[in-house]
C-alpha cells in the first residue's frame, strides 16, 4: 500500500513536468526612424549674374514718355519708371511742363508712354497719360495712364514695375545703375553704370541732390537710378559741365524725397489745381521779337551762357544759342535751325511753351565732339524767319566730294560690352563703299572698300572720318578684339535731308 502511493505520487510529479511551458510575450519592435537627407546646399549666384537679373528686371519697368503739346504733337521725350502694377510712373516734372513758369506743356496735363517690348528695339508708343502729380521745386511728377491710342480706356493694366529703395543706403562709391532714353543714344534704351560720387545741394537748385558720374544727357531726364540689388534709388535729372575743365557732374533725385508725392498720387488725389499754373495767354502786346543770337559752350544753373563767344576751339561737345524774346503766346510755331557748313544739321518746328519774354535757348551737342565747321542757327516763328546767327567751331575745312559745299555725313556712337555694359575700347566702326556688303569684305577685305572707318577711344566713342557722301547707302561692320564680328543688319542710307551727324547709339558686342 505504502509502494502504490509513493507511484502514485511519482505519476503526479511527472504529469507536472510533463505539462507545456507558456508562449513567452513577444518584447515590443522599436522603428528606428532613417535620416532624412539634407537638400544639397545651393550654389550661390554670382555677384555680377545678379546685377544683370537686376538691370533685366529694371528695364521691362522703364518707359518712354512723350512730351505733347496742346495740339497733342509730339514735342520732346524723357524717360519714366513704372511705379506699380496698374501704371503709376515717375518722371522728372521738366519732363511734363516748364519748371521756371510752372505750366504744363499740354493744359490738359496729357503725356504719351512707349513701352519696352525688346531691349534691342525702339519703345512702342502704348498709351496716353495724365500728370497726376507734379512738384515744379524737385522737379517731379507723377502720370497714370488713362487710355490707349486708340482712345480706348484703360482697364485691367498689369504692368512690370520695380522696388523702391531707400536712399540713405547709399553711400559714396557705391555703384548704381541708370536706365532710360537718352536722345544722344538713339530710339533704343540705354544702360549706364557709375557710382555715387557724393552728396549735396547746389546753388539755384532746391532739395538734396545725389552726385554721379554717370553721364546725364537729354532725354534721359525722369530715368531710374537703380542699386546693384534692382531698386529704384533716384531719378537722374540734370548735368552740370565745366568747360574750363571740360568736366561734368551728373545729379540724381533722391527717391526718398520723391515720396511725398508718389503717397498722394497712389491715394487718388491730385495736385495740378494748386501748383499748375493754368495755360491761359494774356492778349498780346505786341509783335513777337527774337533778340541777337549769343553763342556760348554751356549753360548755368541760373540758365545763363557759359564763356560766350562766336569762335570756339575743336573739341567742343555741345553749341548753345541764347536770344531774348517778347511776346510770345502758345499758339506760335517756333521754328529753329541748325546748319553746318551750309548744310541743314537740324531743324525743328513746335509749339511755344516758355513764358511770354525772357531768355531761351537750344543746343547742338555730340558725345564725341561736334565736327569742325561754320555753324549756323536760323530762328523763325509762325513761318516767318526773325533771327539768325553764326559761329565757328574749329578750323573749317574744304569742301569735300559731297555736292555743293556740304561736307557730307559723319557717323558717330559707342561700342560696348553685352554683358557688363562696360566700353569697348579700340574697337573699329567701319562704313562700306556702296554695293559692298559685309559678307564681302569679311571674306576678302580690303581698304578699297571702306568708305569711312573710326577706331573707340577709351571710352567706346567712335566718330568716322573722312564724311561719307549723301545720296548712298552703306554697310557698316563692326569688329573688336574677343568679340563676334557685328554687322549692320540694313544699310545706312544717307539722304539729303540728313544731318550732318548720325548718332548710332550704342552698339553692344558679345564675346566670342
Amino acid at each position: 500500500m505504502k509502494k502504490i502511493l509513493i507511484l502514485a505520487l511519482g505519476l503526479i510529479i511527472l504529469a507536472a513536468c510533463a505539462a507545456p511551458a507558456p508562449t513567452p510575450t513577444p518584447a515590443p519592435t522599436i522603428a528606428i526612424p532613417t535620416a532624412t537627407p539634407l537638400p544639397p546646399t545651393p550654389t550661390p549666384i554670382p555677384k555680377a549674374e545678379q546685377v544683370k537679373l537686376a538691370i533685366k528686371s529694371a528695364l521691362a519697368a522703364s518707359i518712354q514718355v512723350i512730351t505733347l503739346d496742346e495740339n497733342s504733337k509730339a514735342i520732346g521725350t524723357g524717360s519714366g519708371s513704372i511705379l506699380t502694377s496698374d501704371g503709376y510712373i515717375l518722371t522728372n516734372a521738366h519732363v511734363v511742363g516748364d519748371v521756371k513758369t510752372r505750366r504744363l506743356y499740354n493744359r490738359d496735363g496729357l503725356v504719351g508712354i512707349a513701352i519696352i517690348t525688346e531691349p534691342q528695339l525702339p519703345a512702342v508708343p502704348r498709351f496716353i497719360a495724365e500728370v497726376r502729380q507734379v512738384d515744379f521745386d524737385l522737379d517731379l511728377a507723377v502720370v497714370k495712364p488713362i487710355a490707349n491710342l486708340n482712345g480706348s480706356k484703360v482697364s485691367g493694366l498689369n504692368l512690370p514695375n520695380i522696388p523702391l529703395g531707400d536712399t540713405t543706403n547709399l553711400g559714396i562709391g557705391d555703384a548704381i545703375i541708370a536706365i532710360g532714353f537718352p536722345g544722344i543714344g538713339g530710339d533704343t534704351v540705354t544702360v549706364t553704370r557709375g557710382i555715387v560720387s557724393g552728396f549735396g545741394t547746389f546753388r539755384g537748385l532746391s532739395g538734396q541732390w545725389i552726385k554721379t558720374d554717370i553721364s546725364i544727357a537729354p532725354g534721359n531726364s525722369g530715368g531710374m537710378v537703380i542699386s546693384e540689388a534692382g531698386d529704384l534709388v533716384g531719378v537722374p535729372t540734370i548735368v552740370i559741365t565745366d568747360p574750363q575743365t571740360a568736366g561734368q557732374i551728373g545729379l540724381v533725385r533722391p527717391i526718398n524725397l520723391a515720396q511725398p508725392i508718389i503717397k498722394i498720387a497712389l491715394a487718388g488725389q491730385s495736385n495740378l489745381n494748386d501748383t499748375v499754373q493754368k495755360n491761359v495767354d494774356t492778349p498780346r502786346a505786341g509783335e513777337p521779337t527774337l533778340g541777337q543770337i549769343t553763342f556760348a559752350e554751356g549753360v548755368t544753373t541760373a540758365k545763363q551762357p557759359v564763356n560766350p563767344k562766336t569762335n570756339f576751339s575743336s573739341g567742343l561737345k555741345s553749341l548753345y544759342a541764347f536770344f531774348n524774346y517778347q511776346n510770345m503766346l502758345s499758339t506760335d510755331d517756333f521754328g529753329y535751325e541748325w546748319l553746318l557748313d551750309g548744310a541743314s544739321a537740324v531743324k525743328r518746328s513746335l509749339k511755344w511753351n516758355a513764358a511770354a519774354s525772357g531768355l531761351q535757348y537750344i543746343y547742338l551737342s555730340s558725345e564725341t565732339a561736334l565736327p569742325d565747321g561754320a555753324y549756323q542757327v536760323k530762328l523763325s516763328v509762325n513761318g516767318k524767319q526773325l533771327r539768325t546767327g553764326d559761329a565757328t567751331l574749329g578750323k573749317p575745312g574744304a569742301p569735300s566730294p559731297a555736292t555743293g559745299g556740304d561736307q557730307g555725313v559723319i557717323v558717330t556712337g559707342k561700342i560696348v560690352d553685352l554683358d557688363t555694359s562696360q566700353p569697348i575700347p579700340g574697337a573699329y566702326f567701319i562704313l562700306l563703299n556702296p554695293g559692298i556688303t559685309p559678307s564681302q569684305f569679311l571674306d576678302n577685305p580690303s581698304d578699297s572698300q571702306v568708305a569711312a572707318a573710326a577706331k573707340t577711344d577709351a571710352t567706346g566713342q567712335f566718330q568716322t572720318r573722312p564724311p561719307v557722301t549723301r545720296g548712298q547707302a552703306y554697310f557698316a561692320v563692326i569688329i573688336a578684339g574677343g568679340y563676334q564680328t557685328r554687322s549692320r543688319n540694313t544699310a545706312l542710307t544717307i539722304t539729303d535731308a540728313s544731318p550732318a551727324t548720325i548718332n548710332e547709339g550704342v552698339i553692344p558686342l558679345q564675346k566670342r
